[in-house]
């Protein structure tokens, strides 16, 4: 109809489309991989994450959200759980919400809800990207996650050392404009 596609700014090929990708209500071990989103042949902007977890302690928090964009090799987009959403320790400023990112349900003793907005630092690919989350981390692996666990603070949710994550029951969802590849 001749209308141009514009999200936050952004004007997109009018042969956009938006995807979701999810997992709903699946069991994670600790150390599992949740792989969020696959995307092959097709070029976009990761536009929103929202996660929802729950398990018997909140120490699945310590993990990394990994992207591999275009075959190059990892790039975190936090140093935990907590940082990807635009907070830190174990949420403990409790429930928020902003345009770019929010928190919407903490209840103990490990159960959360929250989402982010990637209108302000895009995530752009031109051929492929692939989204990652994990039930924990385990330090000094290759790729592994940056954090080094050290909290002084037990009243923050803080602890020494990395901590041991229980099994967790996660929804992942992921949405992404992609339209096809094109000749950069």
């Amino acid at each position: 109809i001749g209308v141009p596609l514009v999200v936050d700014g952004f004007e997109l090929p009018n042969n956009t489309r938006l995807r979701l990708y999810n997992i709903e209500r699946q069991d994670f071990a600790p150390y599992e991989f949740v792989h969020g989103a696959n995307v092959q042949n097709s070029a976009g902007w990761l536009y929103m994450a929202a996660v929802s977890a729950n398990s018997s302690n909140f120490h699945y928090l310590e993990a990394c959200f990994r992207v591999y964009i275009d075959d190059q090799k990892v790039q975190f987009l936090s140093s935990g759980t907590e940082d990807f959403f635009l907070s830190a320790y174990y949420f403990n400023t409790g429930i928020y919400h902003s345009d770019a990112a929010g928190l919407t349900c903490l209840s103990q003793p490990g159960t959360m809800s929250a989402y982010k907005m990637f209108a302000e630092d895009p995530v752009l690919f031109k051929k492929s990207l692939r989204l990652d989350w994990r039930c924990g981390e385990k330090q000094g692996e290759l790729e592994g996650c940056p954090n080094t666990y050290q909290r002084s603070n037990p009243n923050a949710g803080g602890f020494r050392g990395n901590p041991i994550p229980e099994t967790m029951t996660a929804s992942m969802y992921v949405w992404v404009y992609e339209f096809p590849s094109m000749n950069y």
